[in-house]
Formats: structure tokens, sequence, C-alpha cells
């Protein structure tokens, strides 16, 4: 296989997720449909191949983003899901990141169209570098639980988010932290 890659896209283990995936940066707006982000794209400021072989977001200023959203639709009636994340967050800039998010989809249904979930990193919150999770408790999405996930490793982490049989369990670093209805 190449020992570098042009774009995340030509990268064979992310090539699966992708192909649902639109880019978005660096604000709510489509930078890369599926179409064109599927087909070499690449962004030498937002989104672009690092070491060869990894995908590199870059935010910058306030309420700025850059994200991957996956368009598939998640129904539990249909059967369980699971998303996984191997992630490193490189450098901070701004005192919240979020690295993973489970969002309600607005034209779906009744839903509080907010974050479900997000799994981020706070600089500003107690205990300083830690992961943590973010979960609505209520069908409004007004309330929210956080949840200290652990320390952030400083390198790369793994965290799982699986729905199974109705539960949500978020693995962080292989160790269940979380397993609620």
């Amino acid at each position: 296989p190449p020992s570098a890659y042009d774009a995340p896209s030509d990268i064979p283990r992310f090539q699966p997720f992708l192909e649902d995936c639109k880019l978005q940066a660096p604000n709510s707006s489509t930078l890369a449909h599926n179409s064109t982000l599927n087909n070499g794209y690449t962004h030498p400021q937002y989104f672009y191949v690092v070491d060869g072989d990894k995908m590199l977001f870059n935010q910058s200023g306030d309420s700025k983003r850059t994200e991957l959203r996956d368009e598939m639709n998640w129904d539990l009636t249909q059967a369980n899901r699971s998303l996984h994340g191997r992630l490193d967050i490189v450098k901070q800039t701004c005192d919240q990141v979020t690295v993973m998010q489970i969002h309600d989809d607005a034209n779906a249904g009744p839903g509080p169209n907010k974050p479900l979930l997000r799994i981020y990193k706070h600089n500003g919150k107690f205990p300083a570098n830690h992961i943590w999770a973010a979960i609505k408790t209520d069908d409004g999405g007004s309330n929210t639980t956080h949840v200290d996930l652990g320390e952030d490793p400083g390198g790369y982490f793994n965290c799982d988010i699986r729905l199974v049989d109705g539960n949500m369990i978020i693995d962080f670093e292989g160790e269940e932290k979380v397993n609620m209805d």
C-alpha cells in the first residue's frame, strides 16, 4: 500500500465511514458534499492527511467547526448501533472541543433538535484535562448530565458508543463508563 495518501477518502480504513458523510467547516455550512468528499477531497486548512495515513480536522474562532456528518439516521427499532472513535486531540485552541456527537434529526420526528450525546474536552472544567460525556436526559433536550469519562491520556484514546437493546453504553479506553436507558 502507499506510504502516504493524498486525501482522507484515499485511506482505506476511513472509506466505509466517509461513504455516508459530508464535511461542514468552518461553520454550519457544508464545505464538501458526499460525492466531493469521497472523490479525493482535501482542504489545506480544515481537513487533510497527516503522518501519511491519518485524517486531521482543524477549527478556528468562536463557534467554528470542522465536522464530518454521517447522514445515515439511526432507528433503534431496526437494530443496535455503534460508533467507534480512535482520537487524538493534538492541539486544543478553544475552551471546549466536541470530538463525537449524536444529534437529533429535526426532520425525522418530534425530538429536541439538539445533540443528544456529545463527547468533549473542556479546558475550564474540573477535573482538568478530562474527556466528558454530555447526555440529554429529557425528551425536550433541556436537561443535561455531564459524566467524567477519564483523563485525556495525551495521545490516541478510544471511545465507543453503543446502543444495545434500548441502552446507551459508553466505553472510554475499554472501560464502561455509562450504561443507561
